[in-house]
């Protein structure tokens, strides 16, 4: 098991101690973190699929999938597929979908963007404002620009960070189980708060 204050490498900074909480905390189960579990994009997926376990949509049917979409990044919709295929969320099939423009967002229930950043990310994060869509990327500026979940490299670990406004605007709930073991931005303060 990975140990939660175990430094690590540059090239496996996504070999997270937050990946070995998500697990004790039942988030991940055991055959979704494996050993060989060693590339970015394979952790990236984990930690996504932790982000739709945890999240509460209304209204939601039984029978409806969850559909993540993956802005340009074929290798970790690849990995997404693997990890997802004949799983479920409670109840519901999930699906993994690749995201070339703004009009594919309308199908999803949570998008990850990756490094997209700037006027680019502006627009399709404008568009998809208060649609119920959990938004995930990378760009130092993504809580800023519209975005709900940051990913970033905190002190050589993976870490996240939750925008609490925009969560509620789009009338989304993430447990708090999962927001204790990242941070939170805005007046709810049930994760870490950044110094």
């Amino acid at each position: 098991m990975i140990l939660c204050n175990q430094r690590i490498r540059k090239r496996d900074k996504w070999r997270l101690p937050l990946a070995a909480s998500l697990l004790i905390c039942g988030a991940l189960s055991a055959p979704v973190l494996t050993p060989q579990m060693t590339q970015e994009e394979d952790l990236k997926a984990a930690l996504l699929l932790s982000f739709v376990r945890f999240t509460e949509w209304p209204s939601a049917s039984a029978d409806t999938p969850i559909t993540i979409g993956v802005w340009n990044q074929s290798s970790l919709q690849s990995a997404l597929e693997k990890l997802v295929a004949n799983k479920t969320v409670n109840g519901r099939p999930i699906l993994i979908r690749g995201l070339k423009n703004s009009v594919d967002l309308k199908l999803c229930q949570m998008a990850y963007f990756g490094s997209l950043s700037g006027k680019k990310l502006q627009e399709v994060l404008l568009a998809t404002a208060n649609s119920g869509l959990l938004t995930v990327g990378e760009d130092e500026r993504f809580l800023q620009s519209g975005g709900t979940i940051h990913l970033f490299e905190d002190d050589g670990r993976m870490s996240f960070e939750v925008q609490m406004s925009t969560l509620s605007q789009i009338k989304l709930n993430i447990s708090s189980k999962l927001l204790r073991l990242g941070y939170t931005v805005g007046n709810d303060r049930r994760g870490r708060v950044k110094q």
